[in-house]
């Protein structure tokens, strides 16, 4: 999963290297544009709110980034769900690297990355997530099956006030909520 992720990184960068052909459609370059915007959005983020490991991961942004576009989601979500959850890591089982409170805080992974992949993977696919899938700007339909147990109120108001947040910082429109 790594290498894919490093991978999808390196193309992103080639990308962004690579001279502009004459005939190149600008679809592409726009839709690049947009995620060196999400991504510095998300950087300034989680150096603002994240904890120090989680800052110091230069390529977390990165991940968000991809895996939202991958699998059709809002960019700023996992950040903000991480920071309802563990206040972006500063409250979190430290082998986990679950900053998202996955299964409970206790599920495991190898990187935040591996996390961002696992995490925004399983909420775009599974069944389980289905209302959510289906209406992806309900926060409450994710809310009922992520958080799992009430109250649920101030755990929709923090991922929606967060990702508010990262959209002015953005400066781009996103889908209403």
């Amino acid at each position: 999963m790594l290498t894919k992720l490093l991978a999808v990184n390196i193309a992103l960068i080639v990308l962004l290297l690579t001279p502009r052909a004459v005939n190149a459609p600008e679809a592409n370059y726009e839709a690049v544009e947009r995620q060196i915007k999400e991504r510095d959005a998300l950087r300034a983020f989680l150096k603002s709110y994240g904890s120090s490991e989680v800052a110091m991961d230069n390529r977390l942004a990165n991940c968000f980034v991809v895996q939202s576009s991958r699998f059709g989601f809002d960019s700023s979500l996992l950040p903000c769900i991480a920071k309802a959850e563990s206040s972006v890591g500063k409250f979190y089982i430290r082998k986990t690297n679950n900053i998202w409170g996955f299964g409970h805080g206790l599920i495991a992974f190898d990187s935040f990355c591996a996390g961002v992949v696992e995490v925004g993977k399983t909420i775009a696919t599974d069944k389980v997530y289905k209302a959510w899938q289906e209406d992806k700007g309900n926060l409450w339909k994710l809310a009922y099956v992520f958080k799992g147990v009430p109250p649920y109120e101030k755990w929709v108001y923090t991922v929606k006030e967060c990702m508010e947040e990262i959209e002015k910082n953005e400066k781009r429109p996103r889908t209403k909520i």
